[in-house]
């Protein structure tokens, strides 16, 4: 039986393969020393391969394999007629450079590609922080650990600051819808700030005078048609007493020897208040070889300072058990041998007892309820005013 002939070896010709190549480095416009490599190689195993050829169609034709005196196969005349002409590589090399001199111009022409530049040097790599061990507390989770501060960016310590006193300056409860309706509404505010301003006054006289402020109605005007009008507590016959007694200079030489009460400011006001209480307290003052407002501070109580302040305002120190209200009401929750005398008499003893009654919070507390106990049945129709001086609530 016949037996089938094996195919000849297949392989891409050489011509082609070099044709590609060279046909891909003309696409890339760049000739590198690898297509060179390449080229050589391939011509070099041509002779190779073709001679295992021959010998592969010599034994299939069943002509004999001869060979020279080096042990060379010597090639049949029609393998060697196959095979393709010899390649001049030096020219082929020299023909892809050529081209790719003429492209690269052709391009630095056209602007298509820049000039090289040198590279730019790499960055070099940050160092790394300083590694800490790691701790761990009892349960396992790590600790973390505290952050170094700043000192560019601490906050500037707070310059040290003095304590102050605490000044009450909103209006009482019981007057505050009077002043909501008030016009101008800052009658109030700046009520505040001129007696905050006036650095003479204590923090109890200034507390004592908001009081009365707010008891009195503000700026209101009481019988502006009579013959002794009043504005903010302060009748025509007071101030003119004030004035001829020269307690009230800025007053006098502002609006003459003959001022109208009615045109009184807030300022104005003020002056006359303070000359008040001084005429008021001007013998404990004596005593003491202080002004008589400066009584009020003594006391060391805002609260009974106030309500004893603004009794004497509304009530004077002059008439029949005015003195001895007030007297007694001290006494009522002094000790027997705190007591002071009650004789009617405004004088030093009832300093005295004011400061004996503010140092005993029993005794404080009996002195409010009687002293607004006496104003209720003295004037029964203030008794929202009387009321507020209990001070049950605090100052609201």
């Amino acid at each position: 039986a016949a037996t089938a002939t094996p195919p000849l070896p297949t392989r891409k010709p050489l011509q082609s393969a070099l044709s590609q190549l060279q046909q891909q480095d003309d696409e890339a416009g760049n000739a590198t020393e690898a297509s060179v490599a390449r080229i050589k190689a391939l011509q070099e195993s041509r002779a190779e391969d073709d001679a295992e050829e021959a010998v592969a169609e010599a034994a299939l034709e069943g002509k004999p394999v001869e060979f020279d005196a080096t042990g060379r196969m010597i090639r049949p005349e029609a393998s060697v007629a196959r095979s393709a002409s010899p390649i001049n590589t030096e020219a082929l090399i020299e023909q892809i450079k050529a081209r790719q001199d003429a492209n690269t111009k052709s391009l630095a022409e056209t602007g298509r590609i820049a000039e090289k530049t040198p590279p730019k040097p790499r960055p070099k790599p940050a160092l790394e922080p300083e590694r800490k061990p790691v701790e761990l507390d009892a349960t396992g989770r790590m600790i973390r650990p505290e952050a170094a501060p700043d000192p560019a960016s601490a906050p500037a310590p707070l310059p040290e600051r003095k304590p102050e006193a605490v000044s009450f300056t909103e209006v009482p409860a019981y007057k505050k819808k009077w002043f909501e309706s008030r016009r101008p509404e800052d009658e109030w505010s700046k009520w505040v700030n001129v007696l905050e301003n006036d650095q003479q006054l204590s923090q109890t006289e200034k507390h004592i005078f908001r009081d009365i402020f707010a008891a009195e109605g503000g700026m209101e005007i009481d019988r502006p048609d009579s013959s002794n009008p009043a504005k903010s507590g302060i009748r025509q016959t007071t101030l003119n007493t004030l004035v001829r007694d020269g307690l009230v200079p800025r007053i006098s030489a502002k609006h003459g020897k003959d001022p109208d009460v009615k045109k009184l400011n807030q300022t104005d006001l003020q002056e006359a208040y303070k000359a008040y209480f001084d005429d008021i307290f001007k013998g404990p003052g004596k005593t003491q070889g202080i002004p008589g407002s400066k009584i009020l501070e003594t006391i060391g109580d805002n609260e009974v300072a106030s309500a004893a302040g603004d009794y004497l305002f509304r009530e004077g120190n002059q008439g029949t058990d005015i003195a001895l209200a007030l007297q007694k009401a001290i006494n009522t929750g002094l000790p027997l041998d705190k007591k002071i005398e009650e004789d009617d008499i405004f004088g030093s003893e009832i300093a005295q007892g004011l400061r004996a009654v503010a140092k005993d919070t029993q005794a404080k507390r009996m002195f409010l309820d009687a002293l607004a106990d006496f104003r209720n049945i003295l004037k029964s129709g203030e008794k929202e005013r009387n009321e507020y001086f209990r001070f049950k609530f605090g100052r609201r």
